[in-house]
């Protein structure tokens, strides 16, 4: 039992060093949405989705980050350890936009979450829905 607990301390601290050094390589993907480019990276796993954008200074023009959960659901995020406003469009097996969401930085007293079941979130610079009026009906195409 000693070895097994050696082995899982030293995967528990290797996965904790991963998550503050932002060492997870997401896959990144074209997507587009009212014939807007915006290129995402994919969080699909559990360990991604979990990670998200934390400990981030800045996210560039035109990027964000598709989460894509297993089955559709009630999509629940916070913005722990998130250091940039964002909004987030929560997409349901159509890639529909059900609803879009303002997240303030940094703190986990607010859970935002979609309206309707999701599969789909679409994390992007808070703002940048408006600016490129892309609203609540508009359908993503990845």
């Amino acid at each position: 039992m000693g070895k097994f607990k050696q082995i899982s301390t030293l995967l528990i601290f290797f996965f904790s060093l991963m998550l503050s050094c932002n060492l997870f390589a997401f896959r990144t993907l074209d997507i587009q949405i009212n014939k807007i480019e915006l290129q995402v990276e994919v969080a699909a796993s559990h360990e991604e989705r979990l990670l998200g954008l934390m400990h981030r200074k800045i996210l560039p023009k035109n990027k964000g980050m598709l989460f894509i959960y297993p089955s559709e659901r009630i999509i629940k995020l916070w913005m722990k350890n998130t250091l940039i406003p964002l909004s987030v469009a929560f997409l349901n097996k159509d890639k529909k936009i059900i609803n879009i969401e303002k997240m303030e930085p940094n703190q986990t007293t607010i859970i935002y979450k979609s309206k309707d079941l999701a599969l789909y979130a679409v994390e992007v610079n808070q703002g940048w829905f408006e600016k490129n009026k892309v609203s609540v009906g508009d359908n993503f195409k990845f």
